[in-house]
């Protein structure tokens, strides 16, 4: 990665302490019993050595079965939306580069009556100076 860049690698659903993408991931892990209250959205970003100052990072979930925001579904504020600074923790240095690898656990239970909606993330960073933009959309997925 250039010294100077920055941009969200990875945006994805899992099932709570999963680590691995789930295209329904409040569904029993057995398959048999009651759907989970809640799930995990990961999220995964790289800057270069040189990155610094602060920058702005919003995620919002889209239920296509409605055709808009369910803000209800949207991470709070902290590592995954809001305000944040390249060079401060959560961020850690990997080989010249610094890398973050964080997860909010979504609850399900205020987001209203969501069974069997489609969703998808869309996770959008940008520097504070605006010399650094970045996209990225999770995949669809389903809530049982």
């Amino acid at each position: 990665m250039n010294a100077n860049d920055a941009r969200i690698t990875r945006l994805f659903v899992t099932q709570t302490n999963g680590v691995v993408q789930d295209d329904s991931p409040n569904a029993p892990a057995t398959g048999v019993g009651s759907p989970a209250g809640n799930f995990d959205l990961h999220l995964q970003m790289e800057a270069g050595s040189s990155v610094a100052g602060g920058y702005q990072l919003i995620i919002t979930a889209y239920d296509v079965t409605t055709g808009n925001n369910n803000a209800a579904l949207d991470p709070a504020a902290g590592p995954l939306n809001g305000p944040a600074n390249f060079a401060v923790a959560p961020w850690v240095s990997s080989l010249g580069d610094r890398i973050l690898d964080q997860k909010a656990t979504i609850n399900i239970g205020g987001a209203g009556a969501v069974q069997n909606h489609v969703f998808y993330y869309t996770a959008a960073l940008r520097s504070d100076n605006f010399q650094i933009v970045s996209f990225t959309q999770s995949d669809f997925f389903i809530l049982v």
